[in-house]
């Protein structure tokens, strides 16, 4: 019993591990250590708590030998970590236009990981599916006395969803990147919530490196717009145009490399069209 124990500890250690230092790419990089450590710690009845009856944990306690459990066990822990997001669904219901359909909501999801290679972006994506950045409507909920107007055009209660869409400066904003990012990618876009927010316009036509390129441009200004939450102007269409410049030069740079050790065959010479295409654009270059 004892031995058995060990081993476990041991189990909890390599994957507590695993998790820290190998998270850059994975879902795994938007749960913190805590959150895992606790999940951990139910599942397996190391504390107080009684052992919870679960897939993650009849894997764990039949397992042979610890070689590859990592891999193993990676899916199943965040099949118990994850909830169905319906919450998450229901606020975005809220305030779309229409209700989202199911494959929508499912497409919606898969851009967290798809919508760049860079973990940043992809969290701020997360952030945006989970409407996590607080709104001044929200902390004036936490803190009677502070102002829930918005810092850019004065509306009396500004929601999550005025912040980074209704919001006459940042909708402005949208209009414009959404008929650039179109312009350069020769591709047409509607400047909806649905396609500029969760990134679920048509997605069934078109080389992949074009709508990489769709995402890329809309989730850089998403993180501008949280980077520069309070800020009591919308985020400038040369700052947008800058960072997704620099992002598209990376990204062409990141799929050369890959050529060179042949793992892919094309596409930096499609990013590099982006990259001229951009600086192409009418704005001062460099600021």
């Amino acid at each position: 019993m004892r031995h058995e124990t060990i081993k476990r500890r041991r189990l909890i250690f390599k994957l507590h591990t695993a998790l820290l230092r190998g998270t850059s790419e994975r879902w795994g990089a938007f749960l913190t250590y805590g959150a895992v450590k606790r999940l951990l710690n139910n599942l397996w009845g190391l504390g107080n708590a009684e052992p919870q009856e679960s897939q993650l944990l009849t894997a764990i306690l039949t397992v042979d030998n610890t070689k590859g459990i990592i891999t193993k066990l990676y899916k199943l822990l965040l099949a118990e970590a994850c909830s169905d997001l319906t919450q998450a669904k229901t606020r975005w219901d809220a305030v779309l236009p229409s209700l989202l359909p199911q494959k929508t909501w499912a497409a919606a999801l898969s851009m967290i990981k798809n919508v760049s290679r860079n973990t940043r972006l992809r969290y701020t994506q997360f952030n945006y599916i989970h409407h996590s950045y607080l709104s001044p409507a929200r902390i004036k909920k936490i803190y009677p006395s502070s102002n829930p107007a918005c810092p850019r055009c004065a509306t009396p209660a500004a929601d999550f969803y005025h912040m980074v869409w209704s919001c006459h400066p940042v909708n402005t904003a949208w209009q414009r990147i959404t008929d650039t990012t179109a312009d350069i990618a020769a591709h047409t876009i509607a400047p909806t919530p649905e396609s500029c927010l969760l990134g679920i316009c048509r997605r069934d036509k078109g080389d992949k490196h074009l709508r990489k390129f769709i995402d890329l441009a809309f989730v850089v200004y998403k993180r501008l717009i949280a980077t520069h939450w309070k800020a009591p102007h919308a985020l400038s269409y040369a700052a947008w145009l800058r960072d997704l410049h620099s992002r598209s030069q990376a990204e062409a740079q990141t799929l050369r490399q890959l050529q060179h050790r042949g793992l892919i065959q094309g596409g930096a010479e499609i990013w590099d069209n982006f990259v001229v295409s951009i600086e192409a654009r009418d704005y001062t270059y460099p600021p």
